[in-house]
């Protein structure tokens, strides 16, 4: 009885430093050492409190030597519609971009089809490293429907939202979007571009969303870094 409350009071009191902000997401804990003086107890209770944390999801240790605060993943809800920008400020993190290109081009076929394009209609093409507190979470390939958003490429900054020229400035109403994901080891090219190692996971999630009238709007390919984000959705039994 006495062994399992001081687990619990030393798992509580790291809990509480890290929802204070004493710990903060990514920070390094002090080593066992230092937290065996600083709780006064055994070896074993203290790293029973650390396994359950690290079983949580809260505590990870790297390189089996130092153990460090897990960052806060970025949790996209399936049961909506949302913009990178809307979850990140959802989640508290400010949100920005590495705009690579934004200009008009000829689609490739697949794209086409996915838009209802004739042979030959462009798009504006938007490609962004997407980022939240500064750090690189999604890299993404946006292809608009060029007839309802014109000069959209106009727009396009480290601090634009597109869902919100979408519907403030081109007054569009979004409906609903089909969705693909495919789990997947990052090849090199897109390693480097994310700042991963060549094969982490990453997730690739293709999407077109439609405008209440049933016309596509955009077509968008995203790569998000596994460890970054966490997707979540309630399903029910037909």
């Amino acid at each position: 009885m006495g062994n399992n409350f001081l687990y619990k009071k030393v798992y509580d009191d790291i809990l509480e430093k890290i929802d204070n902000g004493v710990w903060k997401r990514g920070d390094k804990i002090p080593k066992e050492k230092d937290l065996l003086k600083s709780y006064n107890v055994s070896r074993d209770t203290l790293r029973k409190a650390l396994s359950r944390l690290k079983f949580e999801g809260i505590l990870y240790s790297k390189s089996g030597i130092a153990t460090y605060v897990k960052e806060k993943k970025l949790d996209y809800k399936l049961a909506s519609i949302e913009s990178f920008s809307e979850i990140s400020k959802r989640e508290n993190k400010t949100p920005r971009s590495i705009v690579y290109r934004a200009e008009r081009i000829i689609p490739n076929d697949d794209i086409a089809n996915k838009m209802e394009l004739k042979k030959n209609e462009s798009v504006f093409f938007i490609e962004r490293l997407r980022l939240a507190e500064n750090k690189v979470v999604c890299y993404e390939k946006t292809y608009i429907n060029e007839k309802l958003c014109p000069d959209i490429d106009k727009y396009v900054s480290p601090n634009t939202s597109l869902f919100n020229l979408y519907e403030n400035q081109y007054n569009i109403k979004i409906s609903y979007g089909k969705y693909t994901f495919e789990a997947i080891n990052a090849p090199s090219d897109m390693a480097k571009i994310l700042s991963i190692k060549d094969g982490d996971a990453i997730l690739m999630m293709n999407a077109t969303i439609f405008t209440i009238d049933n016309i596509p709007l955009y077509t968008v390919i995203a790569n998000y870094i596994g460890s970054k984000y966490i997707f979540t959705t309630v399903l029910q039994r037909e």
